[in-house]
C-alpha cells in the first residue's frame, strides 16, 4: 500500500509504503509478516495464538497490542515500535539500527 489507508484483517503479508496508515489485525492460529517502510504508521492487533514477524525500517512507526498466547517478533532496521502485551503474549525486539 503507498499513501493509502488499511483495514486489514489475518493478512499473510503486508507492506506498507510512504505514508500509509491503518491497522491490521490477527488472531486464532494466524501467522503473518509486516514490513514498514519510509512514514507508515500502522496499528498492530494480535490475539489468540498468532504469530507474526514484524519489520520496520527508515522512519515507520508501529503500535502492536498482544495477548492470549500470541507471539510477534519485531525487528528494527529504524524508525519506532511501540508495544504492550498482556496475558501470555510475548513480544520479542531485535533492534539493527546503527
Amino acid at each position: 500500500m503507498d499513501d493509502d489507508r488499511i483495514a486489514a484483517k489475518s493478512p499473510r503479508s503486508l507492506i506498507a509504503l510512504d505514508r500509509t496508515e491503518g491497522y491490521a489485525e490477527y488472531g486464532n492460529f494466524d501467522v503473518g509478516q509486516i514490513i514498514a517502510r519510509n512514514e507508515a504508521r500502522i496499528d498492530i492487533t494480535v490475539n489468540g495464538r498468532a504469530f507474526l514477524l514484524v519489520e520496520v525500517r527508515d522512519h515507520a512507526e508501529v503500535d502492536i497490542t498482544a495477548s492470549g498466547d500470541a507471539r510477534i517478533s519485531v525487528i528494527l532496521h529504524g524508525g519506532k515500535c511501540r508495544h504492550r502485551a498482556t496475558d501470555r503474549a510475548n513480544i520479542k525486539i531485535t533492534d539493527k539500527r546503527d
